[in-house]
């Protein structure tokens, strides 16, 4: 009779699980196909739009109109950060802030002589902005919107990311990640990282990684050249992984050039190169599996879609792909009207 019950309840279990997640999956699909995104074309001054998954067209927004009539400057990055949007404008030596709600500016900072090309934003007072190519790091105050200072960390700074109190910077001059410690805003030690280091991100197992593009990286060269890297930092022993092959020897330098890195929270890292979508497992750490043999020209990943969001610009216009967090693999797409360059999923 103990049996009998044991395996009653057994497997009213597994029924409540399976529904549970059954439900879950319904519940992410739904809110899935209702997502407001921003949109930037490749129009030069860079264009905003308002893009919406449900509608399956662009929404009139006015006070992205404002912007656009406004805007004399193509946008090289777009992040949001509690609650607002920060928009990198290199060419006009500005980032444009924007209220997340409506989309109203909120303030613009101006950079005298350094085009600011990457950021991170650490906690709620503090972002640091790299200027590509100088050894320059500006700190800025993001709650007054001013400039706190620029200090001097190494040369060649390119490629920024953070967690907590960590700020760690990319040189591909030197080679290196820079590690800067937030209380002080100093340089507190360097890493030798494989060759041209130029993405970074931070993993849902505590470590850091870095993607090397190596040397060589020109058209059709298949010698005299290092495969693009994975290497894996531990933030609390800084040591560095040993390095993971992106690519191979079958496939031409330039080809393997990587474009972006992504982490998500089911354990696994996507990188896109010139030519396809790799998968690395930050767990095991082995050697990435191609997803797709497609070349990407954009990705993001938002935890709370569950989902990386792709832009295909292979044809005239803009395939917009939703792919599975865990797979890599197309759940579902949209074709646009317009040809765009990024693209910032709003919860």
């Amino acid at each position: 009779m103990l049996n009998k019950l044991i395996n009653y309840c057994t497997i009213l279990l597994i029924v409540f699980s399976i529904l549970s997640c059954t439900q879950e999956v319904e519940v992410i699909d739904e809110i899935s196909n209702n997502i407001n995104i921003i949109a930037i074309s490749e129009d030069l001054p860079s264009k905003l739009q308002l893009y919406n998954t449900k509608a399956e067209n662009f929404i009139a927004n006015s006070n992205l109109e404002k912007f656009n009539s406004t805007s004399s400057a193509s946008i090289s990055k777009i992040l949001e950060d509690r609650n607002k949007i920060y928009l990198l404008q290199p060419d006009a030596k500005k980032i444009t802030i924007l209220n997340v709600r409506n989309f109203s500016i909120l303030a613009t900072v101006i950079f005298d002589s350094l085009p600011p090309t990457d950021i991170t934003i650490p906690n709620a007072q503090t972002a640091y902005i790299t200027h590509k190519g100088t050894s320059k790091l500006t700190v800025l105050d993001i709650s007054n919107y001013k400039i706190a200072k620029v200090v001097e960390i190494i040369p060649g700074l390119d490629a920024i990311a953070s967690n907590g109190n960590q700020v760690y910077v990319l040189s591909k001059v030197l080679n290196v990640v820079g590690i800067i410690g937030t209380q002080l805003d100093k340089l507190e030690q360097t890493i030798s990282i494989g060759i041209s280091p130029s993405l970074i991100s931070f993993t849902n197992k505590n470590d850091f990684l870095v993607i090397t593009e190596g040397k060589g990286k020109v058209l059709g060269a298949m010698t005299d050249k290092t495969e693009a890297q994975a290497i894996y930092i531990n933030p609390t022993t800084r040591e560095a992984s040993t390095p993971i092959n992106i690519g191979g020897s079958g496939i031409s330098a330039i080809d393997e050039v990587p474009i972006q890195v992504v982490s998500t929270l089911r354990n696994h890292a996507f990188v896109t190169t010139q030519t396809a979508l790799y998968r690395l497992d930050v767990s095991s750490k082995l050697a990435p599996r191609v997803i797709d043999k497609i070349a990407y020209s954009h990705m993001v990943y938002l935890a709370y879609y569950r989902r990386l969001f792709l832009l295909d610009n292979r044809t005239g216009s803009t395939k917009l792909v939703l792919a599975d967090e865990v797979t890599g693999k197309e759940v579902t797409s949209y074709r646009l009207s317009k040809k765009l360059t990024q693209i910032l999923p709003l919860n």
